[in-house]
């Protein structure tokens, strides 16, 4: 037995010295071109790297997620927020860095583990969703890299006093899988407690010493405005209870109203939708105060230009326009909850409502988005086609299923955070008028259509009368038709009438949208860049 013993010692020493001799020497990155480990100095558990970030096209705000192998304690980095969710997929996120193409910026970080339990190595790196390093696909070495002396710390702060400022790190986390929150929703690392160390947290601001100094755009000073100036959802007014075609489109659209599917289904309220079936589908957030909230929906027409409803971009009972810097778009999103790749994100640029645009009755109800920076087309993102002009008359739709998507909140008020699909004909505006002649007589005219069922759907799968109708905050998204494989924009879903006494949508009603035939001519003048 003690001979047994001893060859067990001995391998296990053999163990923890190999396991010494690794992490004294600089390990071999996966992704030279992308990321660098630094010599190992003299302290325990804990390594240091660098990540050269590069960009074809400016980056407005980063989200860098740093995966590792296996578990770390502490994600260390002196740029922004860290979070985690299982403390191997680590994801620092600042807002207001932006990153512009040219040279390489260099964004340093350090990993602390146990130095009992086995060193956690890079495995993978996404940028902004987009994953530009990947331990199992290892790129070529490269035999020059950046100078980083300008633009890291000169020395490494450690576990003592030398420095006065901390990096900014996140605590260890056990959850079975990472889940992002909607932008803006997602608690700082100061409110994160931590299971396993008694480190204090701090928020970026305040420390001073930084990797790379975010290039920050001088807002203007002003008075943040009141909840009620924004629209929280879409229009809905409350009432008393009653007693073969082409697109003509300017240097054509050759990519819009394609889909490229996914051949993974996700059903969502029976309805079976994919990620990548609607890539003209945007979410459009706004920052309201200090929160960054989902308030309604928008269609993709060009590289540049996004076509969403009026009231979701002005003030309430007024034309007066939001802040275009409190605006968000993004697209390719599936889901509002998780980051995935193929997200895009984009600011606004400038905001253009249609100048008979009136907020009373919610006539010409339609803007356009002009983004900051053109998007790229995928299978995530790509632009419907507009409207033929030699089909503008509304008997061309009448009795037709025009598909609406959006993630807005359902008939009892639960938020939907699967983009859902539902499948409205088109009625004709008369029996829209007789329906309920005390609403849609005030707020139809020739500029808009109605659709849906008075009495929701009857599921022939299911056998269960379902809701067919669009609700709070599906405003601005689009119907759209196919035809001929094509998929076109016809409407923007505008208006619904609201439950007695309930700021929420009625679905036994007709839904208003806004007819974008009628404004081709306006879009065309104002929509380039297909």
């Amino acid at each position: 037995m003690s001979l047994i013993a001893a060859l067990c010692t001995f391998l296990a020493l053999v163990a923890v010295s190999f396991e010494q001799d690794t992490r004294d020497s600089t390990p071999i990155s996966p992704c030279p071109n992308v990321f660098m480990y630094e010599p190992p100095g003299s302290e325990q558990g804990r390594w240091y790297g660098v990540v050269n970030l590069s960009t074809d096209s400016t980056l407005h705000s980063l989200w860098l997620n740093i995966v590792l192998d296996n578990k770390a304690d502490i994600l260390g980095n002196w740029i922004g927020d860290v979070s985690t969710q299982d403390n191997k997929d680590f994801k620092i996120e600042n807002a207001d860095m932006q990153i512009n193409p040219g040279p390489a910026v260099a964004v340093r970080f350090f990993v602390q583990f146990n130095p009992l339990n086995k060193t956690p190595r890079l495995q993978a790196i996404r940028l902004n969703g987009r994953e530009i390093c990947n331990a199992n696909t290892p790129q070529p070495a490269i035999n020059e890299r950046p100078d980083l002396s300008e633009n890291r710390p000169s020395q490494r702060p450690n576990n003592g006093i030398e420095l006065n400022t901390k990096p900014v790190h996140s605590p260890p986390r056990e959850s079975p899988r990472p889940v992002y929150p909607r932008p803006g929703s997602e608690p700082s690392p100061s409110n994160i407690p931590s299971q396993s160390s008694n480190q204090d947290l701090h928020r970026p601001n305040d420390y001073v010493l930084t990797t790379l100094r975010p290039d920050r755009t001088r807002k203007p000073v002003s008075t943040p405005p009141r909840d009620t100036e924004y629209w929280d959802g879409p229009a809905v007014i409350v009432l008393p209870a009653p007693d073969k075609t082409n697109s003509k489109s300017p240097g054509g659209q050759a990519q819009c109203g394609k889909v490229v599917l996914n051949p993974i289904p996700l059903v969502v309220n029976g309805t079976p939708t994919l990620e990548g079936q609607w890539p003209w589908q945007i979410a459009l957030y706004q920052t309201q105060t200090v929160d960054n909230k989902y308030i309604c929906g928008g269609t993709l027409v060009s590289h540049k230009h996004v076509i969403t409803a009026a009231h979701c971009v002005t003030k309430k009972s007024s034309q007066l326009v939001v802040d275009k810097n409190t605006l968000t778009v993004y697209l390719g999103k599936h889901n509002l909850r998780t980051s995935v790749d193929g997200v895009q994100i984009r600011f606004v640029g400038n905001i253009i409502v249609h100048p008979d645009y009136n907020a009373t009755t919610f006539s010409r109800d339609v803007a356009i988005l002009e983004l900051r920076e053109s998007v790229t087309y995928s299978d995530w993102v790509r632009p419907a086609c507009l409207w033929p002009d030699n089909e503008t008359s509304l008997k061309n739709v009448i009795g037709k299923k025009g598909s609406v998507v959006g993630w807005g909140f359902d008939e009892t008020g639960v938020a939907t955070e699967e983009l859902s699909l539902v499948e409205m004909p088109v009625v004709s505006q008369e029996t829209c008028i007789r329906s309920y002649s005390e609403f849609f007589v005030r707020f139809t005219s020739e500029y808009t259509y109605c659709a849906g069922y008075r009495d929701g759907h009857f599921n022939e799968q299911t056998g269960v009368r379902e809701s067919t109708s669009v609700c709070n905050g599906d405003s601005g998204g689009g119907m759209v038709f196919r035809m001929g494989g094509t998929w076109y924009l016809r409407g923007l879903v505008s208006l619904s009438v609201a439950r007695q006494n309930e700021y929420r949508c009625d679905p036994s009603h007709y839904v208003i949208f806004t007819d974008l035939a009628k404004f081709l001519p306006w879009i065309y003048q104002n929509v380039y860049d297909f």
